[in-house]
């Protein structure tokens, strides 16, 4: 049991001295020649033990032997030898035969966008997502192009649900692909409702996560649709006239007042506003 256990042993890492060996067929001739050679030696030396006394002339023949045997094993096994500490020190430099992770690169993308070819930096970002359909980058690029570039914001809502679909990505990144897509909605198409929507996605993916309170208190604050709008049609505002020579006025008409607040009127609107949002935790500091 215990030679077989040895057996098994020797032919498991002889299995893994092939499967990583550059040459596998000369690493296995050179352990075929090796067999022979040292089976003689082991014969030869038993062979001379029990035939001869030690220090006979007879006993001499085994030192040459080994010394012959040396030899042969040298020729065998010193250039793998050499060749593998040259590998090891070269390392350090190049990295031995580690092989490289493959990822995208996105520069000819990058060209294109520079450029104000849209088409072609779309060819070439799906192009590189055919190859690695899972990089988190590449999807957020692409929705970037479709939503800023080609005017095709449903198209890039596709592809960030695409990306939240995948289970390779965290929570962070996919909570930061949505909120990506509730700012495109607020800043092109001013569209709060949906808006609204991407960030509850938020919420459902993540339910009771920090993402999903975040995105709570961004549902919370998003402005009414006559204010986004507002946004592009400003209107200039006229300053009116302040009193001249204040400092020179006596009395209490010319003093200014500090504008009085209706506190009940704005503890209303604390409450009414926390009844649709009961997770604003900024307005309910206020209230």
């Amino acid at each position: 049991m215990i030679f077989a256990g040895y057996l098994l042993g020797a032919g498991f890492l002889l299995w893994q001295l092939l499967r990583r060996s550059e040459a596998p067929l000369t690493m296995f001739i050179r352990l075929i020649a090796t067999v022979p050679v040292i089976a003689a030696m082991v014969y030869a030396g038993r062979t001379f033990e029990t035939q001869y006394q030690s220090g006979s002339p007879a006993s001499a023949m085994v030192v040459l032997y080994a010394a012959v045997a040396g030899v042969v094993l040298m020729f065998i096994w010193v250039p793998a030898i050499t060749f593998s500490m040259g590998q090891f020190f070269s390392s350090f430099y190049d990295g031995g035969n580690q092989q490289a992770i493959p990822k995208p690169f996105y520069s000819v993308f990058r060209t294109s966008m520079t450029r104000g070819k849209y088409a072609e930096a779309l060819a070439e970002v799906r192009r590189q997502l055919a190859k690695f359909p899972t990089d988190f980058e590449g999807h957020m690029l692409l929705s970037e192009l479709q939503a800023k570039h080609l005017d095709d914001l449903p198209g890039a809502d596709l592809t960030i649900l695409r990306v939240c679909s995948q289970t390779k990505h965290s929570d962070s990144d996919k909570s930061f692909a949505l909120n990506q897509l509730a700012d495109w909605y607020l800043d092109i198409t001013k569209d709060r409702d949906s808006a609204r929507r991407t960030l509850e996605r938020i919420m459902e993916l993540m339910p009771g996560s920090e993402m999903a309170h975040r995105a709570a208190q961004r549902i919370g604050h998003l402005a009414k649709d006559d204010t986004l709008l507002a946004s592009n049609d400003r209107q200039p505002i006229e300053a009116k006239k302040g009193v001249r020579d204040l400092g020179l006025l006596r009395g209490t008409d010319g003093r200014l007042k500090a504008p009085t607040v209706d506190l009940d009127k704005q503890a209303g609107e604390f409450v009414t506003h926390l009844e649709q949002h009961p997770m604003d935790t900024e307005v309910r500091e206020k209230l």
